[in-house]
Formats: structure tokens, C-alpha cells, sequence
């Protein structure tokens, strides 16, 4: 098989005032043709930074110490910039993990992918906007013709992340680099979507770099898997091998800490004791000993090498004591029973019969009025959790919303803890009684 990307001994440090932060360190891996390298690991492990690196899109403050990066052949790390230019796009498709940050608010969205198109190829602008429409067809975004005129912040989180996808295969790139590509989908989408990365795979003879944390998505996707574990590799190998049989404890951690969907069998997650050291707070041995089970003497004074096993060639682990025995990793201490103080027998939340209807501008400025979300009803005892699903664009945002009364003209009943609220609006005294956790904290902070 021909290599798309073959990345060797790569070191990112970061320049930070008076000191240097090591993000990646020695990382080495290698994508072929036709396959998918998931690339796995907690928030700040390093692999956005690694995927940057590819594209060359690290900043100022970031240097390359050492290593090489290849992508078809060429010396990423040896091009300048109108090098890198051409690079993007055309050889290697970015789908970045936030699409609010990444879509221009300026550009409308047939703007901003014909753009793409533009740059690399001379086809006039009647193509361009044809092959845009194919693209938001590909990725599964109804309406598309109309799709084109619209603004991101006209679009579900969603529909942005699928515009992205649509951008990043535009050009049929021969390496994509999906960054977790299907954070903000639904299960529906999201199934669409992975289903057209692999078929775009299969059909170009391309590759996938995939960023992700979602140890589902990663069985479903992925033929080989790195995992990362404060800027280095710790374990290596294929999927299913590696899933099905850890060999390190942080390997074993990510896959415990996944929650059970079957809830007849519902049990308490596993999480990982501790957190991640920081970048300038390293221990001196292995980084993973603060945190894990197996940890012994040796651990806690010498750092592991990334190292093969005697009979598993295709497979390599980073660690003193390697889980190829029996051992189990222990129990953490049960869980003791929740216990609520409900002061009154009215629901924490009781809504009836709401309506929310909004306002869009058409391409020649006439306004519209449509209904999303219709004589919704539902309550939320004290002590108690309600799931509210539906696919992307089904009206779950726009009913939270209209309850924490962000927008005017909400029809219907609203209670907290017995007290209505007034006509959607909320008053001093209630704001301090419910508050929300936003989609999506770029836009929100």
C-alpha cells in the first residue's frame, strides 16, 4: 500500500514567555491508502496538535523541535507557505472540530465552499455553485439550493458540522483529517456521515486521520489506533485488537469510562482517578503513573518506550507493566444512593402546551415566520433528569431556549418549583432558580 501520511519522531514544543511547553513528544505514525487511523486520547493529549502539524496551521508560538512529516511524498515541514496553500484542500481536507469558529460569519455557504473550489480549480461559477450543490446534497443537508444563501448562524450546530465535511471533500483530497468530525450530530447523521467518510475512502483510494475520544465511533471507523496520552503515543495497533484487548491501563481506563446504552444493564462508570498533568508539570517517569493501578517503583522513575511484544508485531505498547494477564482492574467504591430534599410537591420544571415561532429573512429581505417548536408539554420532577432527543433542526434547542425565555413571543405555561413565570420572561428573582449549559462555548463565552 502507497503511505499518505507517514509522520517520524515528531516533537511540537510551545514557546510561553519564559519557558517551553513540550504538547507533542516523539509521536511517530504512519496512514495508508484505503485505511483510517483513529487517534485517541483526553482533552489536551496532544492530537489536534499532532492533526496542526500535518496542515501546518501550529501559530507563531509553536515550534517543530524535531521529527518529519510526509504527506504523499512530500516534505510538509520543508514547504512555504503558497507550498502549504496548495497543500490544503487539494492533497489534505480538514474537518475541524468547530464549526461555528471555523465557518466565516461573513460569507453565506455557497460563498464560502465554491471559494475552495476557486482557489485550486479555473471551472467557471456556474460549476462551482452546481458541484457546491452536490456536496450539501452528499452530506445529507436538506433544502440545498437554499442551503447556499444562508448564513452559519442560520444553521443548526449541526448542519455547520456537515457543511464542513462538505468543504473538507470538495476537492477530493487524497488524506482527511477529521478532527471529532461528528461532535455536534445527531446518531442518524452521524451514522450518514461516517458511512460517506468511508465510502470516500473506498471509492479515492484515500485515507483518514481520525481525531476522536467516542470509543464507539473509533470500532465503527477505524482499522488501526494510536492512543495518546499527554503528547506521546502509550499504546498502537488495530482496532480491533486493541479494543478488544488492551494493553495499557489508560487503553483500558478510556474503554471503561464509555457509557452502557443498554440500560436494563446500567451500571456506574469507571472513570479515570485523577486528571492529566500539566504540560510544564510532567513527572519524571511515566506520565500515566499518578493516575493508574498497575503503577510500581519503576513506573514513577522511568519513562516508558513505545516497545513491541514477542508475538504481536503489529501491535506496541508504552508501558512497564502491560496488561497481558489476568489482572483486573479494581473496582472503584460504590456509588452511595442519591438523596433530594423536595421542599414542595410541585415539579423543579413544568411546561404546558408551549409554541415558539421564529422569524428568518429570504435572500430578497422578506421576513418569515415559521413554527418550530408546536404545544410541547412535558415536567421535570425535583431529583430527577429528562432526556429531550430528537435529530438535528427537530426543535430542542429553539424549546430550551424559549423556556429560559431567550426568545420573545413564547406561547404557553411555564413553572419553576410552583412559581409561573410571566408571559416567557424571566424576572430577577427566578434567573438564580435554573441556568443552562450552552451547546457550544466558543460562541457562548
Amino acid at each position: 500500500m502507497d503511505s499518505a501520511l507517514e509522520i517520524e519522531g515528531l516533537c511540537v514544543r510551545f514557546r510561553l514567555y519564559d519557558r517551553t511547553l513540550t504538547a507533542v513528544d516523539n509521536v511517530s505514525l504512519r496512514v495508508e491508502r484505503g485505511e483510517t487511523m483513529a487517534l485517541v486520547g483526553e482533552s489536551g493529549s496532544g492530537k489536534t496538535v499532532t492533526s496542526l502539524a500535518v496542515i501546518g496551521l501550529l501559530g507563531s508560538k509553536a515550534l517543530v523541535a524535531s521529527g518529519s512529516i510526509g504527506v504523499g511524498g512530500r516534505d510538509v515541514l520543508a514547504l512555504d507557505a503558497e507550498g502549504l496553500r496548495r497543500l490544503r484542500g487539494a492533497e489534505v481536507g480538514t474537518i475541524f472540530q468547530d464549526p461555528m469558529s471555523s465557518l466565516n460569519p461573513m460569507l453565506t455557504i455557497g460563498e464560502q465552499i465554491t471559494e475552495t473550489l476557486a482557489s485550486h480549480r479555473s471551472d467557471s461559477a456556474s460549476e462551482h455553485r452546481a458541484k457546491a450543490l452536490s456536496l450539501l446534497a452528499q452530506v445529507r443537508i436538506p433544502q440545498p439550493e437554499a442551503t447556499l444563501n444562508f448564513y452559519p448562524h442560520q444553521l443548526s450546530g449541526g448542519m455547520r458540522q456537515r457543511v464542513m465535511i462538505a468543504i473538507a471533500i470538495a476537492l477530493d483530497p487524497a488524506l482527511i483529517i477529521a478532527d471529532e468530525p461528528t461532535t455536534a450530530l445527531d446518531v442518524t447523521v452521524q451514522a450518514q456521515v461516517l458511512g460517506l467518510i468511508r465510502d470516500l475512502i473506498t471509492a479515492k483510494n484515500a485515507a483518514c486521520l481520525f481525531i476522536s475520544h467516542d470509543m464507539g465511533v473509533v470500532a465503527q471507523v477505524s482499522d488501526k489506533v494510536s492512543i495518546m496520552y499527554a503528547g506521546s503515543i502509550v499504546e498502537k495497533g488495530p482496532t480491533s485488537s486493541v479494543l478488544a484487548q488492551p494493553w495499557h491501563p489508560y487503553t483500558r481506563g478510556l474503554i471503561d469510562c464509555a457509557p452502557a446504552h443498554d440500560t436494563t444493564a446500567r451500571r456506574e462508570l469507571l472513570p479515570i482517578p485523577g486528571s492529566m498533568p500539566a504540560l510544564g508539570d510532567l513527572p519524571s517517569g511515566c506520565p500515566f503513573a499518578p493516575r493508574c493501578f498497575r503503577a510500581e517503583a519503576d513506573c514513577r522513575e522511568i519513562k516508558p518506550g513505545l516497545l513491541t511484544l514477542p508475538g504481536a508485531s503489529d501491535r506496541a505498547v508504552a508501558c512497564h507493566h502491560p496488561l497481558i494477564d489476568s489482572v483486573e482492574r479494581p473496582e472503584l467504591a460504590p456509588t452511595q444512593a442519591r438523596s433530594y430534599s423536595i421542599t414542595t410537591a410541585a415539579p423543579a420544571l413544568d411546561v404546558r402546551h408551549l409554541s415558539q415561532a421564529l422569524g428568518q429573512r429570504g435572500i430578497f429581505g422578506a421576513r418569515r415566520t415559521r413554527l418550530i417548536v408546536d404545544d410541547v408539554t412535558l415536567q421535570v420532577p425535583a431529583g430527577s433528569t429528562l432526556g429531550v432527543v430528537g435529530e438535528s433542526g427537530s426543535g430542542k434547542s429553539t424549546l430550551v431556549r424559549s423556556i429560559m425565555g431567550l426568545y420573545a413571543g413564547t406561547l404557553g405555561e411555564i413553572r419553576v418549583a410552583g412559581a409561573q413565570v410571566p408571559g416567557g420572561t424571566w424576572p430577577r428573582s427566578l434567573r438564580a432558580r435554573m441556568q443552562m449549559v450552552f451547546q457550544d462555548s466558543y460562541s457562548s463565552l
